[in-house]
């Protein structure tokens, strides 16, 4: 890959807020990337702390601050800190970050991920993009790019039509004006880049493929699929999710280094199956808050993520049929194994979820880290090859009433 530094680079410089006060007195910085600039700051010692946040979008002209946690990294002395929350202001030109007083220590980095209103791509020079269509989608859609977001032009791409990322294209920014990207699994539309030695970066709001109107099934289905060049995502917001949507959104992304966050906890048949499938590079996975599961939701999510160490948290109790079939089947790199609290198992939930983890080493005798107790095997396949080819001491099927660990030794 090349010119991956250079790109990555912030584009404006940092924001500083004044200290928040208190026994602690934090030092807090904000950065709005590109997009966004400070308009007013306070900070108030309450029972917890809350830093009220002003921004204008300079792009639109307007204030419109991002009202959803998937657009927010806090980070204190470089360690993210996920327990915040945000309190909407209902006129969208303010956003009060909630932030535990334990947390408000040292220096604190508030930065907006992300909140550009479009799907943004970015080249490192020579490569193509272009976008095709299954089904007749194209009599439906209008997509169109421009260069620049200070006088915008909005041009027509056209279906097959490859845009070179060079010059004053090394930037397009992209929205469709039409309510419809996709109704059924043969009408879509899929990304498509050339020249795999270079870099892409996707970013920017994935909702202006949409026209910012609510996923439909099948809505990325596929999206990025087999971009081998596309090392970062845009932002996926949506919370209330449809069947299909993110399925094999960037599977074979082989260069995707960073997942987007996924904020959704309600999930829906199919939604996130195959989403970062052989995506080689990726280390960390995003966070999964769901606590109810649908079918196949999480289906062969990370399989094949060669790089991935440690797997998210999986906090969900209600399960449903092939929920976490192969989840992370061939993660050769995968360490440590999330919790499994569910007690009430589905059909084949957990069939082959650590099937060749070779580094994910299991056993059943009270070693190390317990993270799951088996209350059932009668339901159909629901453990079958659960941990088949790990590298532990325990590889056969789970036994009710047995408790399992793993060890990093």
């Amino acid at each position: 890959m090349k010119k991956l530094g250079l790109l990555l680079m912030p584009l404006t410089a940092v924001s500083f807020l004044a200290s928040c006060g208190g026994s602690k007195n934090p030092t807090i910085t904000f950065d709005g990337g590109k997009y966004l600039t400070i308009d007013n700051t306070e900070c108030k010692n309450l029972t917890e702390f809350t830093a009220k946040i002003s921004v204008k979008d300079e792009y639109l002209g307007k204030y419109e601050v991002p009202q959803n946690e998937v657009y927010y990294e806090i980070t204190r002395n470089n360690e993210e800190i996920d327990n915040f929350q945000i309190i909407e202001d209902d006129s969208f030109n303010s956003v009060f970050l909630k932030i535990p007083e334990e947390e408000m220590t040292g220096n604190i980095i508030i930065k907006t991920e992300g909140f550009c209103h479009y799907l943004t791509f970015t080249g490192a020079g020579g490569e193509y993009v272009s976008y095709s269509c299954k089904g007749n989608i194209s009599e439906e859609i209008n997509i169109q790019y421009c260069n620049n977001l200070d006088t915008p032009v909005w041009k027509d791409w056209g279906v097959e039509t490859k845009i070179y990322l060079t010059g004053e294209n090394s930037v397009i920014y992209v929205r469709n004006t039409t309510n419809t990207l996709s109704k059924d699994d043969l009408n879509r539309v899929k990304f498509n880049a050339g020249a795999s030695d270079q870099v892409l970066l996707a970013s920017g709001n994935i909702m202006s493929l949409l026209n910012f109107n609510n996923l439909q099934d099948y809505s990325f289905y596929e999206l990025f699929g087999e971009i081998k060049m596309l090392v970062t995502s845009p932002v996926l917001p949506a919370t209330t999710l449809t069947n299909h949507c993110y399925m094999d959104m960037f599977f074979g992304c082989s260069s995707l280094i960073s997942a987007p966050k996924l904020p959704a906890t309600t999930m829906t048949d199919y939604c996130y199956c195959n989403m970062f499938r052989r995506c080689s590079a990726l280390t960390i996975a995003p966070k999964l808050p769901a606590t109810a599961l649908d079918q196949f939701c999480y289906s062969a999510m990370f399989s094949d993520c060669s790089a991935l160490t440690t797997a998210p948290k999986l906090p969900a109790t209600a399960l449903a049929t092939n929920c976490y079939a192969t989840m992370f089947a061939d993660c050769v790199s995968l360490k440590k194994a999330p919790e499994l609290p569910a007690t009430t198992l589905a059909p084949y939930c957990y069939l082959r979820m650590f099937e060749w983890c070779l580094n994910l080493k299991i056993n059943n005798t009270g070693t190390g880290t317990k993270f799951f107790d088996c209350s059932d095997t009668t339901t159909d396949g629901c453990v079958a090859d659960m941990f088949l080819e790990t590298g532990g001491t325990y590889t056969a099927d789970p036994v009710p009433g047995e408790s399992y660990y793993y060890t990093l030794d």
